[in-house]
């Protein structure tokens, strides 16, 4: 995964690009185990779960359509594309139990063009139905082997990670039929590192909690509160502590604006709406910085959206060949639809078009988003959930927010202190935001993760001086990149 992030507070984590799937395009690898590679976190909000993937590979966030109409997750290349993985889920299903679904899968992969043989090995060190899948296929001269690793989630739902990488031909290889199935170390390294959180009673509270956010939208609720909005327009500074260590600072800005942007062939006047500001820098212990520069616009109407989201990785200036990478995601809707274009400072791996990203009645612009607290109220009710669109992962996913009532937090010098409970698809551990009488936010916390509200001049103190440091690597990059 990403390391950690917050959709409501703006902090986004950049991902990396990655080269098409083309199996023909595998290098070779010997056949002996190859040594332990090291690793790096993976988490996925939306379907609750994490798993430990090959690091200094390329990776791709951006969620695709999978084969047997499965949805992807995640595409990732090793370096000069020797291997490849995939992260799949099969949805709603229509099989009786999972070894029926094993069953059917094999006969699937064995119907494919090339492949030579499927084998499976059950896993019963696993707390969830689960499965090892072979696959080996002979595309012209190149020999294919693809590994995976199925796991049932629930009775609807079942996660496939697979790896992919070409082999020598060996002679007599085809006689081992009868022998017992051997699932690489590695790639058996990599399934043991599964950790799964989904919950199917989160997934029935948030499908209840998603009937109120609809209803409050049907009703025209949020336009009534978006008029009632005191809204504070100046900079709020935000210290971002990860286990009680400081590494970076946000600073937010809300405001009421026009539409910023004039779209060919409209004539009427720009639609009033709520403009978000967001600027986040976090600095690494080995000198990086990672700069975050976000703009929201969503319409009073609720009809219009308008994201801009830029993510810079500045190196540190003792980092050797490392180069300053930058990214892109623009973001219109249009009706009942949502257009995202994603552009790279990489020259290679863009991803693929993707479909516009189809909303329904429960879709809540991210501006809005942002003002939850201030919209709903402090008072105790009922969770709410609406549908947002995830910057991180660049698809939409579920975002619960449940008021708590008055409650103190640390640090905070207010009178009134009140509470929300938040949580962002299945998120281990739901987070909670303390905020002042008028829903401003003073303080939040996830896990190991604070974000308090502080000063420009404290955050100078501590940040200033590091943030110029890399400003300026940053400024001899554009001019010699």
């Amino acid at each position: 995964m990403s390391q950690p992030g917050l959709v409501q507070t703006g902090i986004v984590l950049t991902g990396m690009l990655l080269t098409a799937l083309v199996p023909a395009a595998y290098a070779q690898e010997p056949e002996t185990e190859a040594a332990q590679i090291a690793t790096v976190p993976y988490v996925d909000k939306a379907f609750g779960f994490e798993l430990q993937v090959p690091a200094g590979w390329n990776y791709d966030r951006t969620g695709f359509f999978g084969p047997g109409e499965s949805l992807g997750l995640l595409r990732g290349a090793a370096p000069g594309g020797r291997a490849t993985l995939q992260i799949l889920v099969f949805c709603e299903l229509d099989l009786p139990s999972f070894p029926d679904w094993i069953d059917f899968f094999c006969k699937q992969l064995g119907n494919i063009s090339g492949t030579k043989r499927v084998r499976v090995k059950g896993e019963t060190d696993s707390s969830r139905p689960a499965a090892y899948v072979i696959a080996e296929a002979q595309l012209g001269i190149d020999r294919t082997r693809t590994l995976y690793y199925c796991v049932q989630f629930d009775r609807d739902t079942i996660w496939v990670f697979s790896q992919a990488a070409a082999l020598r031909q060996l002679a007599g290889d085809e006689d081992d039929a009868g022998k017992e199935v051997h699932i690489p170390a590695e790639f058996t390294r990599l399934t043991k590192t599964l950790r799964v959180f989904y919950d199917p009673r989160v997934a029935q509270a948030m499908a209840v909690a998603l009937k109120h956010g609809k209803d409050y939208l049907a009703r025209y609720q949020l336009q009534d509160d978006i008029r009632k909005l005191q809204i504070d327009e100046s900079v709020r500074y935000y210290e971002i502590r990860i286990a009680g260590k400081p590494i970076g600072y946000l600073t937010r800005r809300l405001t009421r604006e026009d539409e910023p942007l004039r779209r060919p062939g409209r004539f009427s006047n720009a639609k009033e709406g709520l403009r978000v500001r967001e600027r986040s820098y976090r600095f690494a212990d080995d000198g990086t910085m990672h700069f975050s520069k976000i703009d929201l616009f969503s319409s009073r109407d609720t009809e219009t959206d308008l994201y801009e989201l830029w993510q810079t990785r500045i190196p540190s200036a003792d980092a050797a060949g490392a180069v300053v990478a930058i990214t892109r995601d623009q973001c219109v809707r249009e009706g009942d639809a949502l257009f995202s274009t994603y552009t790279t400072s990489r020259d290679e791996g863009f991803p693929e078009p993707r479909r516009p990203l189809k909303l329904d009645s429960s879709y809540l612009g991210l501006a809005w988003a942002r003002l939850l607290p201030a919209l709903l109220g402090p008072q105790q009710r009922e969770m709410h959930a609406f549908t947002i669109y995830d910057t991180e992962t660049r698809t939409l996913i579920t975002y619960a927010i449940k008021p708590l009532g008055e409650k103190p937090a640390a640090g905070t010098t207010e009178t009134k202190v009140y509470a929300f409970e938040t949580r962002a698809g299945f998120v281990e551990k739901p987070g909670v935001v303390h905020t002042d009488e008028h829903g401003n936010m003073l303080r939040y916390e996830a896990g190991k993760l604070v974000l308090k509200l502080s000063s420009e001049a404290a955050i100078e103190r501590e940040f200033g001086r590091r943030r110029d440091a890399a400003n300026v690597r940053l400024q001899q990059w554009q001019q010699h990149p």
